[in-house]
């Protein structure tokens, strides 16, 4: 477990040069359910009645951090990515600064793909782009455009050790959007929030006044 602290923000796509490696995203919210943690077995089972049930593993560090857990808070989110690889990511709520709790455990792809139905309509697809960034500690920006009801969103996250962490914002970075929860993907996959025209994203030339 980590604690996840993610600015997000809005990107100018003409200013960015994308790199040719790419993920395929497909991420789903799986419906209510409880959690039912052993502290024997240091097992966490997510229990969704007849819809689904999937039993997780937990490190030592992700069940003593558990046990303060206010599970009533977390999402539990799916993840498949290129098709052959699949997460099940809890994440607590986010603050105005972007840090919030994080538990992520990979799981067997047809596992994922079956809890996938389980997600219902609380699905979104996305394509990622990862390129590094100048931060005090190694992170990436991780590049996000959105397919489907989202078409036309394209969104930057970097993920950092602190809010206190010291980065440069490249020149495709924008309007920070990381207090509007509007844009977080839990949210979205409810409610599609406004999508900026690109031409509201272009960096507009600094005026110049001159004195003849």
């Amino acid at each position: 477990m980590a604690a996840e602290i993610e600015r997000r923000f809005f990107i100018d796509e003409e200013a960015l040069t994308l790199p040719a490696k790419k993920d395929e995203i497909t991420q789903g919210y799986l419906p209510k359910h409880s959690y039912h943690y052993s502290s024997e077995a240091q097992t966490l089972t997510l229990n969704g009645g007849s819809a689904f049930q999937v039993t997780l593993h937990l490190s030592d560090e992700d069940a003593e951090q558990f046990k303060s857990e206010d599970t009533s808070a977390l999402i539990s989110r799916l993840r498949l990515k290129n098709g052959n690889e699949s997460y099940i990511t809890l994440k607590g709520p986010k603050s105005d600064q972007g840090a919030g709790s994080e538990y992520e455990y990979k799981i067997p792809t047809s596992q994922g793909k079956a809890l996938l139905h389980a997600c219902g309509d609380q699905v979104l697809t996305k394509t990622r782009y990862k390129i590094p960034a100048e931060a005090a500690h190694p992170t990436y920006w991780e590049i996000d455009f959105f397919h489907g009801p989202l078409e036309g969103l394209a969104i930057a996250e970097i993920e950092l050790k602190s809010v206190e962490t010291a980065f440069t914002k490249p020149d495709f970075i924008r309007t920070e959007i990381t207090k509007d929860h509007r844009y977080a993907n839990a949210a979205m996959v409810k409610e599609v929030p406004p999508i900026p025209a690109a031409s509201s994203l272009k960096k507009k030339p600094l005026s110049r006044n001159f004195t003849l």
